[in-house]
């Protein structure tokens, strides 16, 4: 790829890579089952509201870092329009373009949502005064996003190092999975507990109160 492209192109899917981990959390916690959104709301239902929330708006902030302007002011950006100007054959450059078109289609709802809501807080929308209101936004407009980012990084990745790149399933290890196992295992002592005291059965441990450690 070259001095310029090869850099640019390996920490845009590292870039990639963690906003695919930071998605993949997200939808295990809250796109999976409503038995899954029933247990985070019976454990700690303000908390988990807000981690859904932070999540989600961190997800469309990092959409909208990485479909940025090359250069805003004196400050460059990394960015995936950056990448045509790094390659200098023209039909490969003729045939990302294509694909960047459909990057900056794709993540236009993460730039609004940034520019309006999430990064600066304009006064029209937050008085909901404006009469362009901002555009819904659903779990595929993120899927289409990071679609339209692994279509770049596949084809570079097939034009020059002659393979593909998998950014569909991220393994991760002491995540979301592993917290719900034990909100699981924990409702199900809660549960026992209310049962014994229920039939009268309690032990003491059932009526200690619970110190931090």
């Amino acid at each position: 790829m070259g001095p310029t492209l090869g850099p640019l192109f390996h920490r845009l899917h590292e870039e990639v890579c963690w906003l695919r981990v930071k998605w993949q959390e997200f939808r295990k916690l809250y796109a999976h089952s409503q038995k899954r959104i029933d247990l985070l709301n019976g454990t700690a239902a303000l908390f988990f509201k807000v981690v859904h929330d932070v999540i989600w708006q961190d997800v469309i902030l990092h959409i909208a870092r990485l479909t940025d302007p090359v250069q805003q002011g004196k400050y460059e950006n990394l960015t995936f329009l950056r990448v045509l100007g790094a390659i200098s054959d023209p039909k490969t450059r003729l045939r990302v373009e294509k694909l960047l078109v459909d990057v900056q289609t794709n993540a236009e709802f993460a730039r609004q949502w940034r520019n309006k809501r999430l990064a600066h807080c304009d006064l029209s929308h937050a008085t909901k005064q404006s009469v362009q209101p901002l555009p819904g936004v659903s779990r595929r407009h993120i899927e289409n996003a990071l679609a339209s980012f692994h279509a770049v990084l596949n084809y570079l990745s097939q034009k020059y190092l002659d393979g593909a790149v998998l950014l569909d399933e991220v393994i991760t290890h002491s995540d979301a999975d592993a917290l719900l196992y034990h909100l699981r295992v924990a409702a199900h002592i809660e549960k026992q507990k209310v049962e014994r005291l229920t039939k009268g059965e309690w032990r003491l441990a059932d009526v200690e109160p619970q110190t931090e450690e």
